[in-house]
């Protein structure tokens, strides 16, 4: 719900005051250094800190999430949109999505780990989950739950899902809005992450409990002691180090640059292209 309102003050925010591009957009994403380009990003993120210390004279705006960037960019709010590119396409998957890209010639680190509770009860638990990652990529594994995310977007026949007897519980936070990662199927959170979540079970052979909150709002569940992992297509953020632990990267993930199809038109909340996966549903 929090979400929905998120994206209703953008579309209130800024329908009123929508506009295109003033002239051709970059071809790359280096020739947007100029503070004539509004670029959005999300919050806390390596992508964030990258696309600021490459374009240190782009304007940057942060948003909690793709689904309202998105709408940023579709209304004229920004320009550009530097997002994951596997998430994006997963997400707006189709030519009704609206959008374009241009090349990527700067460095953006952009790699997948899990975050973790600093004080979480389990000993040595960074420990214990870097092994997992170092033993499931020396096997191959990684590499075989990304393919079948890519391909199917289907629960994985792969993964047990018998659940273990433990009383002791491990709590993961999601966002659930991350294809081919973390997403909703039905009622079910499914996803690459998931996996990697069932697997964390079988090996410390504890409970897991998959909990579902907006994006914006997974590091205070870890701050606050109410979740014990991020797992989410989550990268690193500099800022938060002292807060949070982090883990090797299970994903390296390429960044992409997103403009709109029609730039050099007028951008209005009407013309915002239908989304092909996550439609938000209109506030009540």
């Amino acid at each position: 719900m929090a979400l929905l309102f998120v994206v209703f003050g953008v579309f209130l925010a800024i329908c009123t005051g929508c506009n295109g591009f003033s002239e051709e957009p970059p071809a790359q994403a280096s020739k947007a250094n100029s503070p004539k380009y509004k670029i959005g990003v999300e919050e806390k993120s390596s992508i964030s800190e990258g696309v600021a210390s490459q374009l240190p004279k782009a304007q940057i705006k942060h948003y909690p999430d793709l689904i309202t960037a998105y709408f940023a960019l579709q209304v004229g709010d920004i320009d550009i949109l530097a997002y994951d590119e596997n998430v994006l396409t997963h997400t707006f998957n189709d030519s009704m999505s609206g959008l374009t890209y241009i090349e990527n010639d700067i460095d953006v680190p952009n790699e997948f780990v899990i975050a973790m509770n600093k004080h979480s009860s389990i000993p040595d638990l960074k420990g214990i989950i870097n092994r997992l990652i170092d033993s499931l990529n020396a096997a191959g594994t990684l590499t075989e739950l990304n393919e079948h995310w890519n391909k199917n977007l289907k629960t994985n026949p792969l993964i047990s899902t018998k659940e273990s007897d433990s009383e002791q519980i491990l709590r993961i936070a999601t966002s659930a809005d991350v294809p081919p990662f973390s997403f909703m199927s039905g009622n079910q959170i499914v996803g690459l992450d998931v996996d990697i979540a069932k697997l964390l079970e079988e090996k410390l052979n504890i409970k897991t409990s998959i909990i579902k909150m907006d994006r914006n709002k997974l590091v205070t569940a870890l701050k606050n002691n109410d979740a014990d992992l991020i797992i989410s297509a989550f990268t690193i953020c500099e800022c938060l180090r002292h807060e949070i632990d982090y883990s090797k990267p299970y994903f390296i993930g390429k960044t992409t640059f997103a403009i709109r199809n029609d730039f050099d038109k007028e951008a209005t909340l009407c013309k915002v292209p239908k989304m092909t996966y996550l439609e938000p549903k209109k506030p009540e």
